[in-house]
């Protein structure tokens, strides 16, 4: 299960200065996994009220739904598109496998992260007041659909706003980030010590993604965050390639 790592004494006292009823992220990363613990690069939504900051409602594709095993508990879920899962007769389910099973097979989904996001707004209770959006990651497109679905409903940015509430970590956030940084560093001075003239990148990669597996780290998805320096000199991110050091 992820930490709740929202300030919530302060994410409360500064919704409440800027006469904000909720919050919403959407697509852009940190903000979404700041709200409800999942770290995807997809559309996924998370939603918050004020007053129950620690209960999000997540809105994520159907596809993904393992991606909430582990996360904050949310006060809800939705879930969008299609995805096909087959079960086979007289298996016997995990925990886990039955969660996903709950939220990827027997949850309806509805078509589109659209209509996700506005159904996660209904079901917490915003239909109407004022909610602060991080533009940075909501498709004005959306912005716009959304308004037009909710008259009562104030959309206001606030991605300053999620700043200025991260600004001032918790005790466990320090702890997490100094934890963090250690692990890494240890990693790259592993990974330098093995490195050898000849070596691919991807088994530079490799080294250096098990030393922060070995220390505690889980692999958060495709290693698309190592960019290669192809022969036409762009800059590619498809990850480590098979070139030599």
């Amino acid at each position: 299960m992820a930490l709740i790592l929202i300030n919530i004494p302060r994410a409360e006292r500064i919704l409440g200065e800027r006469e904000l009823d909720g919050l919403l992220a959407a697509t852009n990363i940190p903000n979404v996994y700041y709200l409800c613990g999942i770290w995807r690069r997809s559309d996924v939504a998370a939603v918050v009220c004020r007053d129950r900051l620690p209960a999000p409602w997540v809105v994520l594709p159907r596809s993904e739904v393992d991606y909430l095993v582990g996360a904050v508990p949310p006060a809800g879920v939705v879930t969008y598109g299609t995805f096909y899962r087959d079960l086979y007769e007289g298996v016997k389910l995990t925990q886990r496998e039955s969660q996903i099973k709950d939220l990827g097979m027997d949850l309806e989904p509805v078509s589109n992260f659209l209509e996700g996001i506005a159904k996660a707004i209904r079901a917490a209770g915003l239909e109407k007041g004022t909610i602060g959006y991080d533009e940075r990651g909501l498709d004005p497109a959306l912005l716009t659909e959304l308004q037009g679905q909710f008259p009562k409903l104030a959309f206001r940015p606030a991605a300053a706003v999620f700043r200025e509430i991260r600004s001032v970590k918790t005790p466990e956030e320090l702890r997490i980030i100094s934890l963090g940084v250690r692990i890494t560093e240890e990693a790259f001075l592993e990974a330098a010590s093995q490195a050898r003239e000849g070596m691919k990148e991807e088994e530079m990669s490799r080294v250096f993604e098990v030393a922060q597996v070995r220390r505690g780290c889980r692999k958060s998805g495709p290693s698309d965050r190592y960019p290669t320096l192809w022969a036409s000199a762009r800059w590619s991110w498809s990850g480590p390639g098979p070139f030599r050091l």
